[in-house]
């Protein structure tokens, strides 16, 4: 209990009380380091909240409903062929999968509008047709060749085994990789706890040598003699406004377009701290 009002009372200071960083410079850094360990994991924590429902719920509805569009679009009457590195179909071509009508947008990739046809077999086709039939996928008689929002990617068929593939195959090849399908969101879930903690920690702390550096200018201009250790705390502290804007700004979905308004917030911060330092008071802390 004392423990945690010390915390909230350095957090109080730190956001509201420009004086407070005099006694900053007075504490050892490992005082400021345990506070950051807190305030990072926190952050991180609150981040990574507003990550969960995106992509528990809506990731995996949107892969449930590719999956269920691939069962129910697939025909019966459809066989591909594939022999030797080529495939060939039962139907006449070009053989068309229009896109789904839902279920289908999260899965593109971001600024990738969604295309008119999903899937397309054409076994004279090239990458021009790809546009022509607006298609994701275009198969042709050696390739697959797969739209991407700023490339086109060739995968040879050279490596698939030779088979007969019809309707009742795709289903069976989807009831073996569904354990897989259903573990997509809490995999991605583990990646972004991962991420933000990476990035609340490491990221910040490596954001905070380049502060603690402009600090360090600041303060020999103004005359205050000390260790650059004592301005990357100072610098520590200044980081609890900006890190809690920053947050919030994620959560709620409203991002802050001003360049580098990160740093520059942190820097003013911590600028008006040193201003606040008693010259006399840091000389014997050094």
């Amino acid at each position: 209990m004392i423990k945690l009002k010390a915390a909230i009372y350095v957090f109080t200071k730190s956001l509201t009380s420009p004086k407070y960083y005099n006694d900053i410079v007075k504490t050892n850094f490992g005082f400021s380091m345990k506070y950051f360990s807190v305030l990072a994991l926190i952050s991180s924590l609150v981040a990574f909240s507003g990550l969960v429902k995106p992509i528990m719920t809506d990731l995996g509805d949107s892969l449930k409903a590719v999956e269920t569009t691939v069962v129910d679009s697939f025909p019966d009457d459809l066989e591909i062929t594939v022999k030797d590195g080529e495939v060939s179909i039962n139907q006449p071509e070009p053989y068309i999968f229009q896109t789904p009508e839902e279920g289908f947008e999260s899965t593109m990739e971001e600024g990738q509008e969604v295309p008119r046809n999903l899937l397309v077999f054409d076994s004279k086709g090239t990458l021009d047709d790809l546009e022509r039939y607006d298609t994701l996928f275009l198969v042709n008689k050696s390739n697959i060749l797969a739209q991407s929002s700023n490339k086109i990617e060739v995968y040879p068929l050279d490596e698939f085994p030779n088979g007969t593939f019809g309707a009742e195959d795709i289903k069976g090849l989807l009831n073996e990789v569904r354990p897989f399908i259903d573990a997509i969101p809490y995999i991605v879930l583990a990646v972004a706890l991962l991420g933000t903690i990476v990035y609340y920690f490491g990221f910040r702390l490596v954001f905070l040598l380049v502060v603690a550096l402009v600090l360090f200018a600041v303060g020999n201009l103004r005359g205050l003699r000390m260790k650059y250790s004592k301005y990357y705390q100072v610098g520590i502290h200044a980081l609890t406004l900006p890190l809690i804007i920053e947050v919030l700004s994620g959560v709620f979905e409203y991002p802050i377009n001003m360049p580098f308004w990160f740093l520059t917030l942190t820097v003013l911060i911590g600028v008006i701290g040193l201003f606040n330092i008693d010259k006399d008071s840091v000389e014997g802390e050094n």
